[in-house]
């Protein structure tokens, strides 16, 4: 149940966590820890009247961290091999499962950064152009089911209100800056299935985000910046989201993808209007265009969360940043409704609904929009993985 709930897409090898993962775990004690500690969260979440499942739970992540503690000073064995590049992908792929359970579990404290900034050390390397491939074609799919995550992981932060962590940023390297690199993987699309295109514009969002808000630190702003951000408005508006799909067999349905890239480019837009308009929730005009965008996305909105898509489950990220900009009730209702919808979800959408939910209370008027979101969760010590 809990290997289904990760992955986020179809793709040509099925499941990885079930075909990758779980057959290492059978003859690897910490990669097993690693499962074991996952879906010990899941039900620990899940079955809250149960306190003997999270005192296993975190046996099993005691033992993670004291693995992780040997695996960065090279005192164990890797299944890998005994080249470098097999004990780098080794640590990795703990330090990527470290980003699963965390999410899983709904930690609120901002691991998930402290994670996501480690496993960046070893990503630079695994992902070089000088890296020479493994032998084996099954360390090849391991090395290549990491990437895919690491770059779901750290997109997604880059553009996520940080709360606690906004001093924090994720950095971006230069391979990011397009996801053609997995086409090489049978496992592509298990975690980014859908708007490659719109996830590489990415990097220069996030970094354009990060520009402004230490130029509102400093207490000035200038014009290229804003003209910036115009260009890219322009780029996101003139999108096609019919055109940035996945094609195969194996990929979902055009129009199941054409509605998540559509709402993921809404998303994105209310993030460069939240950071370039600090006083987004008083400026009329762009409240309007912002209410006629959730009127015009909630029904993919909807045609999504109410499918037996995978894809659902990569919607976390924009349904808070959509949600978070929400001031008509019919609004605030809908999203409530999606985001406190699944029984059986992890923490991580848990801690987001109670974030939007606090958001939505706030009686101070500047609690609006992904700016407001981020003031909120500071407020209350929150930061945590929308993804």
């Amino acid at each position: 149940m809990t290997a289904e709930l990760l992955a986020r897409g179809p793709s040509a090898d099925g499941n990885p966590f079930i075909n990758y993962v779980l057959p290492l775990a059978a003859s690897d004690s910490l990669v097993m820890d690693c499962v074991l500690a996952i879906g010990g969260a899941h039900m620990a979440v899940l079955e809250p009247d149960r306190p003997q499942l999270e005192v296993m739970t975190r046996r099993h992540y005691a033992r993670l961290l004291e693995g992780l503690r040997k695996a960065l000073s090279s005192d164990t064995v890797c299944p890998f091999g005994e080249r470098d590049e097999d004990k780098k992908l080794y640590t990795l792929m703990i330090l990527i499962m470290l980003c699963i359970f965390e999410g899983v579990q709904g930690d609120n404290s901002g691991a998930v950064y402290h994670h996501i900034r480690a496993s960046r050390h070893y990503v630079m390397d695994l992902a070089a152009d000088t890296y020479e491939p493994s032998a084996s074609k099954k360390t090849e799919h391991i090395r290549g089911f990491l990437l895919e995550i690491y770059a779901m992981f750290a997109l997604k932060l880059s553009v996520t209100p940080r709360g606690l962590q906004e001093e924090n940023p994720v950095t971006l390297d230069p391979f990011l800056g397009s996801l053609e690199f997995l086409s090489q993987y049978k496992s592509r699309g298990f975690m980014i299935g859908f708007g490659h295109g719109l996830f590489a514009m990415m990097p220069a969002i996030s970094n354009l985000v990060e520009k402004r808000r230490k130029e509102e630190l400093c207490g000035s702003t200038s014009d290229d910046l804003f003209e910036s951000y115009q260009s890219l408005l322009e780029k996101l508006d003139s999108f096609d989201p019919s055109s940035d799909v996945l094609e195969g067999e194996d990929a979902c349905p055009r129009y199941q993808q054409s509605s998540a890239v559509a709402i993921y480019r809404t998303a994105l837009i209310l993030i460069l209007h939240s950071a370039f308009h600090e006083d987004m929730y008083k400026n009329a005009e762009l409240l309007a265009e912002v209410e006629r965008r959730i009127d015009k996305i909630l029904p993919l909105c909807w045609a999504v969360y109410a499918s037996k898509s995978p894809l659902r489950r990569m919607m976390l990220w924009p349904g808070s940043i959509l949600a978070s900009c929400c001031k008509k009730p019919e609004h605030v209702h809908a999203f409530r409704l999606g985001l406190n919808s699944n029984p059986r979800s992890p923490g991580g959408v848990r801690e987001a609904a109670k974030a939007v939910e606090l958001l939505w209370q706030d009686d101070d008027p500047r609690a609006y929009g992904p700016r407001g979101l981020n003031m909120v969760m500071k407020k209350h010590g929150l930061s945590f993985s929308m993804c």
